[in-house]
């Protein structure tokens, strides 16, 4: 076995070895912090990645561990405890939301977040599509959403930096590490917007690179379900992109850059 293979079978019999941890000091209480007892595995299995990501040159390999590496950190704390994370009150709300229209299969009007309700409607699809109960759905769906990051991360920068670069590779690992980790577990109002954002500038990129418009009716759904999802992101959005195109257009009266 070569370098590489060692390191992917360790990776695996690490992550195997980190998430059964998790399961096994399982409780319904906050501790100290998430990582409690799972200080060792967790640094090992840390290093060995870096490790890995270095070594490694196949880019399908580093994409098929990026999604494996983020997926096992953003899993631990709902392997670790038994209900859902954090104590802001729009957390319960959500998912209050989410139980109730999972019982009642309609959405219960005069709620704060009814007006955007995709949310919740997609958690409730994931409960009826895998038969999980909501509180496990408000747990697991979005780590399953933000693990797809890394993927959407090397699309973008592959229509940008040149083939198998380091910058491609820096691009990848940087995606791979939840800088926020509560960002990409906890039920919060902002959980689907910047990724929703994100995947219709990716979108954005990709079309103005290859000048295929095509891509526009993807970023018609994506653009669709951010208004449903979170009000907020697309005002976000809407002003980003509108301060953009002014800036360019000035920068192009100006000469600074050509037509």
């Amino acid at each position: 076995m070569n370098k590489s293979s060692i390191l992917k079978l360790a990776l695996i019999i690490e992550m195997i070895a980190l998430l059964s941890a998790a399961v096994a000091i399982s409780r319904d209480y906050q501790d100290s912090w998430i990582l409690e007892g799972l200080e060792v595995p967790f640094a090992v299995f840390m290093v060995t990645y870096l490790v890995y990501f270095s070594a490694e040159k196949n880019p399908i390999w580093l994409i098929a561990f990026a999604l494996i590496f983020r997926f096992t950190v953003l899993s631990l704390p709902n392997l670790k405890y038994a209900w859902y994370q954090g104590l802001a009150i729009d957390q319960h709300r959500h998912y209050r939301l989410t139980q109730d229209i999972y019982d009642q299969g309609r959405i219960r009007t005069g709620d704060l977040y009814s007006g955007t309700p995709m949310m919740h409607l997609s958690f409730v699809l994931y409960s009826i599509i895998t038969g999980l109960p909501a509180i496990d759905s408000f747990k697991y769906f979005p780590i399953l959403a933000w693990s797809a990051f890394p993927i959407v991360t090397y699309l973008v920068i592959s229509n940008i930096a040149p083939e198998n670069s380091s910058i491609q590779k820096f691009a990848l690992f940087a995606s791979s590490v939840p800088a926020k980790p509560p960002i990409s577990y906890l039920v919060i109002g902002t959980l689907f917007g910047p990724l929703l954002t994100f995947l219709i500038l990716s979108q954005l990129t990709k079309m103005t690179h290859k000048n295929d418009r095509r891509y526009l009716i993807i970023i018609v759904v994506y653009t669709f379900a951010l208004a449903a999802t979170h009000s907020f992101s697309s005002i976000a959005l809407s002003i980003l992109l509108f301060v953009t195109y002014f800036l360019l257009q000035t920068l192009r009266r100006i000469g600074f850059i050509s037509t």
